[in-house]
């Protein structure tokens, strides 16, 4: 298969990438900066704004596939900029659900959140969840996943542990079970091969 990965340069991203490869896919690595996957190489990356009006046009063109954790960062280090979840996440992966459906891609497997459906007061889950309606309303086949944290965004809370200081989420009774990056790929690419109908979530 020839399956575009968009946000190759983040890390869930670059695992994906090398799974893919793994398994004998093609791989179109889609990425925000020239040089963000120089450790990886690749025949096809394609480096756009994925912001910018046209942007994604033609980009799809071929490919069977669609993987994508396109998006801001979920650093919670204050020091990482990044604009909000609905201002970047939904405005990109719906230009990009549009040109897959305009390409005749078979298949779109997106990045969400564990419980997003039940947190859109909060911004981080109605950017996703924007995304997952649209896919609902397509009817292209499509694999929603929904990961808890991942472990390098907990590894960055200790890292400002380290610095003396740890932000508090909510009243600070909140528990989490983060996931490993690597677990969550081997997920995606399974979801980008099958070839079951409808809308599929998995937590």
């Amino acid at each position: 298969m020839r399956i575009i990965v968009a946000g190759a340069g983040g890390v869930l991203g670059r695992l994906v990438v090398r799974e893919l490869e793994s398994r004998g896919h093609a791989v179109r690595a889609v990425v925000r900066r020239p040089g963000a996957l120089s450790a990886t190489p690749l025949r096809e990356v394609v480096t756009l704004d994925a912001l910018r009006p046209g942007a994604w046009r033609g980009v799809c063109d071929g490919a069977d596939a669609v993987f994508s954790s396109l998006g801001a960062s979920v650093n919670p280090s204050p020091f990482v900029c990044g604009g909000t979840y609905t201002k970047v996440d939904a405005p990109a992966n719906l230009a990009l659900l549009e040109e897959a459906r305009r390409a005749g891609v078979r298949r779109f497997v997106y990045t969400s959140l564990i419980d997003g459906d039940k947190a859109r007061h909060l911004d981080y889950a109605e950017g996703h969840e924007r995304v997952v309606d649209a896919l609902r309303a397509s009817g292209l086949p499509a694999t929603v996943l929904r990961p808890t944290g991942f472990f390098c965004a907990m590894t960055a809370l200790v890292d400002m542990a380290r610095r003396g200081a740890v932000p508090v989420f909510g009243d600070g009774s909140a528990r989490t079970n983060p996931v490993a990056e690597q677990d969550l790929a081997v997920q995606a690419a399974a979801a980008a091969e099958s070839t079951v109908a409808g809308l599929t979530e998995i937590e």
